[in-house]
């Protein structure tokens, strides 16, 4: 997954990706849209990446009116409530 040839996918440092996520999330929560956080290994794959990772679910949590769920859940409902 890591090549040592270019080209190569590093591993971006936490606070970039952080961000990046952050970012995402408010943009769509302005618009009252669906955030789907993807968690790709050469974003999260390494045991300290947990923390940040702990720290973006404890932002978005702090904003009201959302829900975190696992995407079947949000399958179920979207079946449930437009099927």
């Amino acid at each position: 997954m890591f090549q040592t040839r270019v080209p190569s996918r590093p591993i971006w440092p936490a606070e970039f990706v952080e961000r990046a996520w952050l970012e995402e999330f408010h943009g769509i929560y302005q618009l009252g849209g669906h955030f789907n956080l993807t968690v790709h290994p050469q974003f999260i794959g390494r045991p300290g990446r947990l923390r940040m990772l702990e720290r973006v679910l404890s932002a978005v949590h702090g904003y009201p009116d959302v829900w975190v769920a696992p995407l079947r859940d949000v399958a179920g409902y979207w079946q449930e409530t437009q099927g």
